[in-house]
């Protein structure tokens, strides 16, 4: 079994919890009696907490003797921090055990991306055909977990994502081992501190940070409440793990590009094509009834989230050597989730207020967020 491979296992399990987690959860959540405000905070102190905690969550991988034992243990502590939840159904209680898990099971988002991006140094790998099979389980979980939670009795959301981390942490064991040198890892966490400010001090690196978060962060509304907004309109889950799944299949068909889109377009671009389309898929959202219609609208996920994702990674691999990765990745995370945190609890007063209607306002959000590009755009002086 090649390295490729081995990690391939890895991203499969963190997006089959990841593809139940997002759809799902805010809907086990609505039917443990919480309101939409309530839903909204539990939703949006993870992420506020894993702006504060995950960079160093991140880039402390580089104190472990191999990032393989940083995967295993921030899987296993995802599990058994999730497994908890269930055990309790006081609010405070679960603002802590969610918000926890928040940090961890983050991690493991740009982790794996890590070890798909030394594939690519190493082996010449291609970073969007490993990626792209996240997008696949992603997939996969959507529509059987919309399935079984609609057709089987006792099934929800909760089983499922506890299922989903235990596989993940399996998948942890088969991670490669990449052997640095000692010299090369950073050691201290005043080092740590460095990097991240080093990069955030970086003009064009936080002008793409910053637009790609806030297009990233414009799906806010739809990772909190697209699920309970599209039950409300009347639609199965079944019907709606359909149109989740349907967003990411474009996902994986622009991945399988993203070696051709690497080498042809800029970062800049890819994100103006992110942009161009959120204020599509937002602004009609709210006005699209019926199957086919929502499914045909989704498909703009491919550019919204996939150009967006693409164009990120694309400017870091270019720009950040094997030793600065890390804190690239750490820093990205900090004004990525920092930014989601702030619109997902935004989401619940709009959604509460306006319902989907509200999605206008994300709209909005996308055509902001191509503003920092002028910047990116401009001619560069030496």
């Amino acid at each position: 079994m090649t390295s490729s491979v081995k990690i391939t296992f890895f991203i499969g399990a963190v997006f089959l919890a990841l593809g139940i987690y997002l759809p799902f959860f805010p809907l086990w959540l609505e039917s443990n009696g919480f309101n939409k405000s309530e839903i909204a905070f539990l939703l949006s102190v993870p992420l506020l907490m894993k702006v504060i905690f995950t960079p160093f969550v991140t880039t402390m991988v580089a104190w472990f003797p191999t990032r393989r034992q940083a995967a295993l243990l921030y899987s296993f502590l995802s599990l058994a921090i999730f497994f908890s939840i269930g055990f309790f159904d006081e609010f405070a209680i679960l603002v802590f055990l969610i918000a926890v898990y928040g940090i961890f099971f983050a991690a493991l988002l740009p982790l794996g991306d890590s070890f798909i991006l030394t594939e690519v140094r190493l082996h010449d790998a291609n970073f969007g055909r490993i990626r792209l099979w996240g997008s696949v389980t992603f997939i996969i979980s959507n529509l059987v977990a919309g399935y079984l939670i609609q057709t089987r009795e006792g099934i929800d959301a909760y089983l499922l994502i506890t299922a989903m981390l235990l596989l993940g942490f399996l998948a942890a064991f088969l991670l490669p081992v990449y052997h640095e040198p000692a010299s090369s890892r950073q050691q201290k966490g005043e080092n740590l501190l460095r990097s991240l400010v080093t990069c955030l001090k970086e003009p064009v690196f936080l002008a793409v940070i910053v637009s790609a978060s806030l297009l990233q962060a414009s799906h806010a509304l739809l990772y909190g409440f697209g699920t309970i907004d599209w039950v409300a309109r009347g639609y199965s889950t079944y019907e709606i793990g359909a149109f989740w799944a349907i967003g990411v299949l474009s996902e994986i068909i622009l991945f399988t590009q993203a070696k051709f889109l690497f080498n042809r377009m800029s970062p800049a671009v890819l994100l103006v094509l992110g942009g161009m389309a959120a204020m599509i898929r937002w602004g009609l959202h709210s006005e699209i009834e019926g199957v086919i219609e929502i499914l045909l609208l989704q498909i703009l996920h491919g550019f919204t989230f996939g150009a967006t994702y693409l164009g990120m990674q694309s400017f870091i691999s270019a720009e950040f050597d094997e030793k600065g990765t890390p804190a690239a990745q750490g820093a990205m995370v900090f004004i990525s989730g920092l930014t989601m945190a702030i619109l997902t609890y935004m989401s619940g007063i709009l959604f509460e207020i306006y319902g989907s209607s509200a999605f206008y306002f994300m709209a909005l959000v996308s055509l902001i967020a191509l503003l920092p590009l002028i910047f990116l755009l401009a001619p560069k002086r030496r």
